[in-house]
Parts: C-alpha cells; sequence; structure tokens
C-alpha cells in the first residue's frame, strides 16, 4: 500500500513538472514572438508619427551617400533604412536606377511598405517606361493584403498619366470596390486631364494675378464653400514632382483672396508648426494620403492643391494650372479647375528649383 502511495506521488511530481515544462515552452515562444515583431514589423504603418521622425533623421545621414550605396541599403537595410534610401534615391530622380526599383516593386517577398515606397519613386523619376511594372504590379497585387502598394502603385500609375492604364485600374476597382474606390477614382481623374494635353490651350489664359477670381468663380465644389475649411498645400510641377517658387505665389494669391471673400483658410504657420512638429517632409506634398493626413492634424475639411505643367503649342508657351480640392474626409478630388497661365519671364523665374539635388 505505502509502494502504491509512492508511485502515485512520484507521478504527480513527474506531471507537475512536464505541466511546468510545457507551460515555460509556451511563454518562450510567446516572448520570442512577441519581441521579434517589433524589429521587423515597426515601420508598418508608415504615417506614424515617430516612424516619420526615423525616416527624416535617416534620410539627413543619407543625401551625400552616392546612389550605388544607396541601392545596397535599399536591397539590404530594413525598417526606416530601406525607406529612407528608396525616398532619397527617388529625389534624385536619377533614371540610371529605374531598374533597381522596378525590381524591387516587383519582387514580392519584399515588405508592402517599402514596395509602396518603391513605387512612389517611379512616379517621381517621372518615366513613363516604368508603366508597365507599375501596371503589372497593381494587376498582381491583392489590396486586401497589400494595401499600401495597391494604393501607391495606382496613385503612381495616375501621375504618369497614359490613357493605356486606365483599363488595370478599372478592373481592380471592380473587383475591389472598397479598398480601390478613392485611389482608382483620382487616378483616372489625373489620367483623364494628362490625356487631353492637346485641348489645353482652349481653356482660358490669364495672368497669376487673375488666377484666385477664376478659381472661385470655376470651382464647382458641391459642399458649402463658406463653411468649408480649406487648408492651401503647395502645388508641384509634373512630371518631376518638383516644388517651384511658383507655388508659393500661386498660394499667396490664393489665400488673400480666400480670406477677402470670407473663406476659413488655415494658415501657412500652422500648417508649417505642425508639420515641425510631426516630422512632415515637404518633398512628400503630391501623395494623397500626407495630405489627407496634413489636412486632419490642422483641423481642415478640405484640401487645395494642384499641379504645374509647362508646354508648348504651336504659337506659345504657356503653364497648365490644374486645382485640385481634395475631401478631408474621404481623400477623394471632389472638385477641378483646369486653366493657363501666360508665359513671361516672371514665370520662367519662379519654375526654377534651387537646391535640386539631395
Amino acid at each position: 500500500m505505502f509502494y502504491v502511495e509512492g508511485e502515485i506521488v512520484k507521478m504527480k511530481k513527474l506531471l507537475i513538472v512536464i505541466l511546468f515544462t510545457f507551460i515555460f515552452a509556451i511563454l518562450s515562444v510567446c516572448q520570442t514572438t512577441y519581441y521579434a515583431k517589433p524589429e521587423t514589423l515597426s515601420y508598418s504603418n508608415p504615417n506614424k508619427k515617430e516612424n516619420r521622425k526615423k525616416v527624416s533623421n535617416k534620410m539627413e545621414t543619407m543625401v551625400g551617400m552616392p546612389s550605388e550605396k544607396l541601392v545596397d541599403q535599399m536591397l539590404l537595410a530594413k525598417d526606416e533604412d530601406a525607406v529612407a534610401a528608396i525616398r532619397v534615391l527617388g529625389l534624385r530622380r536619377d533614371k540610371k536606377y529605374k531598374n533597381e526599383l522596378e525590381n524591387y516593386l516587383s519582387n514580392t517577398n519584399n515588405p508592402d511598405y517599402i514596395r509602396a515606397e518603391a513605387a512612389i519613386a517611379l512616379a517621381r523619376i517621372g518615366s513613363d517606361e516604368s508603366r508597365a511594372v507599375l501596371e503589372k504590379t497593381l494587376d498582381e497585387t491583392n489590396p486586401d493584403e497589400e494595401v499600401l502598394t495597391a494604393k501607391k502603385t495606382t496613385e503612381s500609375i495616375g501621375r504618369i498619366g497614359n490613357i493605356k492604364s486606365k483599363n488595370v485600374i478599372e478592373i481592380k476597382m471592380k473587383k475591389y470596390k472598397t479598398r480601390m474606390n478613392v485611389v482608382g477614382l483620382n487616378a483616372l481623374n489625373r489620367i483623364d486631364e494628362y490625356n487631353h494635353t492637346q485641348l489645353w490651350h482652349k481653356d482660358s489664359i490669364i495672368t497669376l494675378p487673375e488666377l484666385p477670381d477664376y478659381v472661385i468663380k470655376n470651382m464647382e465644389y458641391q459642399g458649402n464653400k463658406k463653411e468649408a475649411i480649406f487648408s492651401f498645400i503647395p502645388f508641384y510641377v509634373l512630371p518631376s514632382l518638383e516644388i517651384p517658387p511658383l507655388s508659393n505665389e500661386i498660394l499667396g494669391e490664393l489665400t488673400g483672396k480666400f480670406n477677402k471673400e470670407g473663406y476659413k483658410v488655415i494658415t501657412h504657420d500652422r500648417i508649417k508648426d505642425v508639420m515641425e512638429t510631426q516630422y512632415m517632409q515637404s518633398s512628400d506634398f503630391y501623395d494623397d494620403d500626407y495630405k489627407t493626413s496634413l489636412g486632419q492634424l490642422v483641423g481642415a475639411s478640405v484640401i487645395l492643391t494642384g499641379t504645374i505643367t509647362p508646354y508648348e503649342t504651336l504659337k506659345e508657351k504657356l503653364v497648365r494650372v490644374r486645382i485640385e480640392v481634395i475631401s478631408v474626409e474621404t481623400g477623394l478630388i471632389v472638385a477641378t479647375v483646369g486653366v493657363n497661365l501666360k508665359w513671361d519671364n516672371n514665370i520662367e523665374k519662379l519654375l526654377e528649383v534651387k537646391n535640386k539635388d539631395i
């Protein structure tokens, strides 16, 4: 009897040891998983303030780095290091490294948020040659799983503006309505604008001081204009995506007129302060998510921004100004205005972008 009781005690002890060993093993796996995630997924949301700060700091250290070294960083580094390298490559707009960016975008083994950066960089380079890779990537991407790649590839296709791209966007919108509706409609809107370059000269030709009156008169915004809170975001040049001095002149003219007419406009100082505290960069003003995020932070309900495109007709040089009014709530382009500015020495000087190299 005592022998049986002894065996039972031994069995209990053994079971307790096995149980504790099992629990310890489970906890070890959980701990490993917990500590591994931040290393690989810490940058998965590029709109987080701490991630913007990391990238901004990394980009400062990479400004003087040769492009070949940046390509190595893109291929070998993780998180903010790779993102910063790709952004600096894009800002340099050097077509020599277009193939490396295209290959990175095409590789489905690369993280979603970094593939999205490659798509943006290709849009900065502005080459229609990249359109085939962007279209193929969009066609093969599942927007429910690779949200950023799908969005930024679509935006980039829209900014290249080739009419042949409409079909792949429309097919994606039809299949993934919820994910693709806003970004798809905005891209199609921009493609339609660029596709009608041969008709631009038929629109009004005005001077810079006449622009605000023209915009207010022709801005077919469906909401209550006087109740809307406008945030004016810098205009960028197509196809380079650079922000020229002309942008500030346009914004100055628009701000003065809108204030005079009783519109609610967020001040430039307010926008600048928010950008500094949130580590937001002016080089990202072309990005729709960036613009709506900034609009939310400054308390705007609509964003007024646009593009500047110098072009020539058989008779004269002109500057195409396209105004876009974007809803902060939905991210959708809710109104557009297209007009031509007369070319003169002042306009030519204001189109010069200084400190282009990065």
